[in-house]
């Protein structure tokens, strides 16, 4: 009998947390914060999903690490060195985004100027930026404590 109440208890709490998952934003929904579309690239902590638009990631941390190590690549690769140009090539207004609000967000949130460089050295800076951009993409936030944990673990 144990066995069987045990496995209708497990099933059930599978049951609600199956319910409370589907009401979560995709990103959250993902461990993808910041809604990193499918590729090739072999993130760390990149697992098969249902998604098939979007990554998926075994923890919330990968999939943070994951949107920053991005981010980091557009300002060093391709030189996307202010909120503006970040946010554009992050959220392309092809994709559907309102480049405009969102960087008026990002903006409002890191007291960064729209065109004012992004010193990738300030962490606090980096933490509020990243901040925004979960809490933009998501339409919820995270804990800025585990941004923070992330960007110093990481070296971001």
């Amino acid at each position: 009998m144990k066995d069987k109440a045990g496995s209708a208890a497990s099933g059930a709490v599978a049951a609600v947390q199956a319910a409370v998952n589907s009401r979560l934003p995709r990103g959250l929904r993902n461990n993808n914060p910041f809604n990193i579309r499918k590729s090739n690239i072999k993130w760390a902590g990149k697992v098969v999903g249902t998604d098939s638009a979007f990554e998926t990631f075994s923890t919330m941390e990968a999939g943070l690490r994951a949107g920053m190590t991005n981010m980091r690549t557009h300002y060093t690769k391709y030189g996307d060195t202010t909120l503006r140009k970040l946010i554009n090539r992050h959220a392309p207004a092809s994709d559907g985004n309102n480049v405009s609000a969102y960087v008026a967000a990002v903006s409002a949130a890191t007291g960064l100027g729209p065109d004012a460089r992004v010193e990738w050295t300030d962490k606090a800076v980096l933490a509020r930026l990243f901040d925004r951009v979960v809490k933009v993409e998501n339409g919820a936030g995270l804990a800025l404590s585990l941004i923070q944990t992330v960007i110093s673990k990481y070296a971001i």
